[in-house]
């Protein structure tokens, strides 16, 4: 045997060997623990998801308040009047099939019916914002062997205050995020699902936006704070495993805390941080943004598909980072936008490596009008979303910045 064939053999048995192994799942026995809901793939805006999630800095309006509460105060650059609004709708739709949703390594489940919608309103009156923006994602996981069906569903919605100052140079936002955690089975071969939980949840965000005026530079910081559950399972007090079919319900639900910053740059004829003296920057631009989010360990929390399967599978354990990059070119200057990202999910889940998504979006305007004396573009956008075991197409409307 060569020198080379041993040294190759001795880096194997190296990585084998140091590789963390992955958690053992365990039946569950006492309600003495947490669910985790932690999304893994990005779920957004289409600039979100085109970028490859880097829109900590660049976010602006009612797109961006989910990211960064801050964005709400961060007007168009052609508004100039006393007072302006934003809204924005999203329709996401990940691919039927698709294996590993959690990114747990586990490709015996089989992801289906997925529904996701994002949507928000931001209204701004002199320097002040105030915005309401929710996020709802609901899906059926299937699993090999197992009599049930599980019907997982997530709703948060963020309620933000905004201002600007140093004359609109830097914005910060406070706001609160709260959420609503359902869980439903549905047996096999059966039409109706039966509740297993509905827990709630709420915690505070905060997020800051920097744009100085002489140079085409944004940096951005944002902060949520976990949600843990503030009410127990939908049990009465007569609960008993069997008449939910089996099921040991778990005392607690939680999402555990995230901490972003990014930064973004923007090449084109007028700067950035400016306002601009017709009703539209309408010129060809290239914007490149760049993110880290820092998301928070989650003490004694098992994952959502095990719970399906009547398992516990331990989650969230150490914090995780993901790195995110992206970029956008307006090629036909008031008309169409081409965006490109690339992100990297961690798995929270030991022993199982995270996985890097390409992404990718087009979007188009579609018709202008006028409402109370001041003109306004519609736009259509779609996004992919491609990584192993996963993909999604995403279908959105909503305003033409």
């Amino acid at each position: 045997m060569t020198s080379a064939r041993v040294a190759a053999l001795v880096l194997l048995a190296t990585h084998l060997l140091t590789r963390p192994a992955r958690a053992q799942r365990q039946p569950v026995t006492s309600r003495d623990y947490a669910l985790e809901f932690h999304q893994g793939p990005i779920v957004g805006g289409a600039r979100m998801i085109g970028m490859g999630g880097a829109t900590v800095a660049v976010g602006e309006g009612a797109v961006g308040v989910p990211r960064n509460p801050a964005a709400a105060a961060v007007r168009a650059q052609a508004s100039r009047g006393t007072w302006d609004w934003d809204w924005n709708l999203d329709w996401l739709s990940a691919r039927p099939g698709g294996d590993d949703l959690d990114n747990n390594g586990d490709d015996s489940a089989s992801i289906k019916d997925i529904l996701s919608f994002t949507g928000g309103i931001v209204v701004q009156w002199q320097r002040w914002a105030f915005a309401i923006s929710g996020e709802v994602q609901q899906y059926t996981v299937a699993l090999d062997g197992s009599a049930d069906d599980g019907e997982p569903s997530v709703a948060l919605t963020h309620a933000v205050v905004a201002r600007s100052f140093a004359c609109d140079q830097v914005s910060v936002g406070l706001g609160v995020r709260g959420g609503n955690f359902t869980m439903a089975r549905k047996p096999a071969g059966s039409e109706q699902s039966q509740d297993l939980l509905a827990m709630q949840g709420a915690g505070l965000e905060a997020g800051v936006v920097w744009r100085p005026a002489p140079v085409d530079v944004r940096l951005g910081a944002s902060f949520a704070a976990p949600l843990t559950s503030l009410g127990g399972a939908i049990a009465p007090g007569d609960y008993r495993p069997e008449d939910y079919g089996g099921y040991i319900l778990p005392e607690r639900l939680l999402v555990p805390w995230e901490l972003a910053l990014g930064g973004g740059y923007r090449f084109g004829a007028s700067r950035w941080n400016r306002r601009v003296a017709g009703d539209f920057r309408d010129e060809r631009s290239l914007t490149v943004a760049a993110d880290v989010l820092v998301t928070g360990a989650s003490r004694d929390a098992s994952g959502v598909e095990a719970f399906i399967d009547k398992e516990l599978e331990p989650t969230g354990r150490s914090a995780t980072l993901s790195v995110r990059g992206g970029l956008e070119v307006e090629a036909i200057p008031g008309w169409l936008r081409v965006r490109g990202g690339s992100y990297f999910e961690p798995s929270r889940f030991s022993g199982v490596s995270g996985r890097v998504h390409g992404t990718a979006g087009l979007e188009a305007r579609l018709f202008s009008f006028c409402l109370w004396g001041s003109p306004y573009r519609a736009r259509a956008s779609v996004t992919v979303d491609v990584a192993r075991r996963y993909d999604n197409l995403g279908l959105s409307v909503g305003f033409w910045h």
